[in-house]
Parts: structure tokens; sequence; C-alpha cells
């Protein structure tokens, strides 16, 4: 299904951790819904003694890629905020609609989240 600011509609079933690996610090995921590949980092910090989790994501071409980052005491609620972010500029920025709860489920079957 096509959305009229050139991206996909994204299917609460079909998101897929396509790879996962550490990189300096980070956790990062790569996902994917048919064409559509999206990177997420996740990583924490001590925040005056208490845990900090930050999430970025950004589509996986690097060339236009835009980044929504985020920190949250969760990172759940991390991820929530990034997807609020992205919902917000993605008909201005032209991204795909992406269904963000999908994408927590998959980082969830994987323990990213």
């Amino acid at each position: 299904m096509k959305q009229e600011n050139s991206g996909s509609v994204s299917s609460s079933s079909a998101w897929k951790v396509v790879t996962q690996y550490p990189s300096a610090g980070e956790k990062v995921y790569d996902l994917a819904l048919g064409a559509l590949l999206l990177e997420v980092r996740i990583s924490s910090q001590l925040v005056a003694g208490e845990r900090n989790w930050h999430v970025s994501a950004q589509q996986s071409k690097p060339s236009e890629s835009i980044t929504f980052s985020e920190s949250a005491e969760t990172k759940a609620k991390a991820l929530e905020s990034v997807g609020l972010a992205w919902a917000d500029r993605a008909t201005e920025l032209g991204l795909p609609t992406v269904d963000w709860s999908a994408i927590a489920a998959a980082l969830l079957a994987v323990r990213g989240i």
C-alpha cells in the first residue's frame, strides 16, 4: 500500500529484525518491511545515578537519512518518543509512515526493548 508522501504504510506484523550487532557502546538493530529498511540504535547512560536510555532511528540509506533521537527512563518510552517525532515530521520530510508499535513488537521479540 502506498502513501502520498512516497512511503509505505507498515503492516502491524510485518516488521522483522534482520540484523543486530553492538557498535561503539550501542546496540544496532536493522529492521525490514519489504524494501523499507530502518536502523534503530539503543544505548544507555547513568544520569544522576539513574539509568537513561537513548534511542535513535533512521532509514537505512545513509545518503538520504534523517535521524530522530530521544531519551527516556525506559527503552520503550524513548522509542515511543522517536516514533512520535518521526510521525510529526513524516509528511514534511517525505518519510514513510511507520507503525511504531510494530517496530516495538519486533524489537521486543529479540529483547531489544
